[in-house]
């Protein structure tokens, strides 16, 4: 890894601090684990391949508070290995590391510090079997902001949000980059008021862009509610991109509902949309449309379907990926969760030869200590 700035100022700050003085604990462990067992019709994902698998995936990790009077520090481990029971030489590892605190200045002004270490694709249109695909990320963060509560139902918030992203791989320093963004939101009664917000939108780009690649994407929008079973967001913004001189410059705006027919259904809708052109003219079009349905019979159990649809267009070429999910969990108490369910993923490229799709199958458990 390259360095772990936040890890080392957040440590230096916190030795200087108190200790909390309000009867918490000064440490608190959560351990937790994730096990999921899948079958997989399609492990490549390709149109060639009609390869199937059943594979494991592990996730154990231990998340952690340190309760400072002033500074509390919130840290997170996970480890997680997919276990291909098929071809039992295919294995994929993936860490994610995380360390966060937020410092308080004055009464209305923060300095939040995170720091991230993990495992990503290089390209994310090659299958992550590939071990060869996969290579370390470290994400470095500042953000001041300013927080002021006006009374007990609003509070309005603003600020500024620096990233740092590295890459490990020696061959890969190209890949790193900086990203700026700034935003403002107002959290208010929704019944009553408005909400103005920012929506931290990234496209990650894991590989082809420039160590000075910048994105500034501002966003405001509405959120409220018509009805008590009725809620909606608008929001739309200005979308900027430059990597190694080269720019592009569009807009992006979203509209999602959500409807709450009975207090056990909740139906989404979801369309977004972004436009942009490069510096020699080019368009380029991304659409994302998604219906979702969460229904709970019971206290323990929860039904969760979704359909989502995505297309791009860059050059004259379409590229269209369908998703559909139907799942189920069921609590079996306060640290248990049981789950299940069916994925079926359709990716649509023109032309009609390259197109490709995947059926899977998955039951697991989630424990939350």
């Amino acid at each position: 890894m390259k360095y772990y700035p936040a890890i080392f100022i957040i440590l230096l700050l916190a030795f200087f601090l108190p200790s909390s003085g309000s009867g918490r604990d000064l440490v608190e462990l959560k351990p937790h684990l994730e096990l999921t067992g899948y079958y997989d019709d399609n492990v490549d994902f390709s149109p060639q391949s009609t390869s199937s698998d059943l594979y494991l995936q592990m996730s154990p990790g231990i998340a952690a508070r340190l309760n400072l009077k002033r500074m509390p520090i919130e840290a997170d481990y996970t480890y997680t290995r997919y276990q291909y029971l098929k071809r039992s030489d295919l294995t994929r590892d993936f860490h994610d590391a995380l360390v966060r605190t937020t410092i308080p200045f004055a009464k209305t002004f923060f300095l939040r510090i995170q720091d991230r270490y993990n495992t990503v694709p290089l390209d994310v249109n090659q299958p992550v079997d590939q071990p060869s695909n996969l290579t370390q990320k470290n994400s470095f963060s500042v953000m001041p902001f300013w927080e002021k509560q006006l009374n007990s139902k609003n509070k309005l918030k603003a600020g500024y949000e620096y990233d740092r992203v590295d890459y490990t791989s020696s061959g890969l320093t190209g890949d790193d980059y900086n990203g700026h963004r700034f935003f403002i939101r107002w959290d208010g009664d929704l019944d009553r008021a408005l909400v103005i917000y920012q929506k931290d939108q990234y496209r990650m780009k894991y590989f082809s862009v420039a160590p000075d690649y910048t994105q500034f994407l501002p966003e405001a929008g509405i959120t409220g509610r018509l009805s008590r079973r009725l809620k909606f967001n608008i929001s739309g913004g200005y979308s900027f991109d430059e990597t190694g001189g080269e720019r592009d410059t569009g807009y992006v705006y979203a509209i999602e509902g959500d409807w709450f027919p009975t207090s056990k259904i909740d139906l989404a809708a979801i369309f977004r949309r972004e436009r942009t052109t490069d510096i020699e003219g080019e368009p380029y079009t991304e659409q994302y449309y998604q219906l979702e349905l969460k229904y709970r019979p019971t206290k323990r159990i929860a039904l969760l379907s979704h359909i989502r649809y995505y297309d791009n267009n860059y050059q004259d070429a379409d590229n269209r990926r369908i998703n559909f999910k139907l799942g189920a969990t069921y609590r079996l108490n306060k640290w248990i969760l049981i789950k299940g369910g069916y994925i079926r993923i359709e990716n649509v490229d023109m032309p009609a030869a390259e197109s490709a799709e995947a059926n899977r199958a998955y039951l697991g458990v989630d424990i939350v200590i």
